[in-house]
């Protein structure tokens, strides 16, 4: 546990960094962190990250990993901001606990999402 929080306070500190420059990543995963031998998590993968306006109605591609994506990121034209990318981190931070994919955004409007606890 202490370890899943060391390294995923390092990513959300990543992550305040590039929002702090009105960067969304867009693509946070466990597939884009890379841990170092010296134990420090690097948020990496760029490729789908885009400028954005605070909480303002935008256009944007929409790509997206199911089950790390937020219910905004399914739509090319939505309001996006800080929690789109924050959305990621939780998703990504309860495989980091549970070891299982989060469920898809869109399937949690009608299924029930499992608490970690099960696990």
């Amino acid at each position: 546990m202490d370890e899943a929080k060391n390294y995923m306070s390092q990513i959300a500190e990543a992550v305040g960094y590039i929002h702090d420059r009105n960067i969304l990543h867009r693509d946070i995963k466990p597939g884009n962190i890379m841990i170092t031998g010296d134990y420090r998590a690097i948020l990496i993968d760029f490729g789908s990250a885009r400028e954005f306006v605070d909480d303002k109605t935008q256009a944007h591609t929409s790509l997206l990993t199911r089950g790390y994506a937020p219910p905004e990121q399914y739509s090319t034209v939505s309001r996006k901001g800080r929690y789109s990318d924050i959305y990621s981190l939780g998703a990504t931070l309860y495989y980091v606990l549970t070891a299982t994919p989060p469920v898809d955004a869109a399937a949690r409007m009608t299924e029930p999402f499992p608490e970690p606890s099960r696990y």
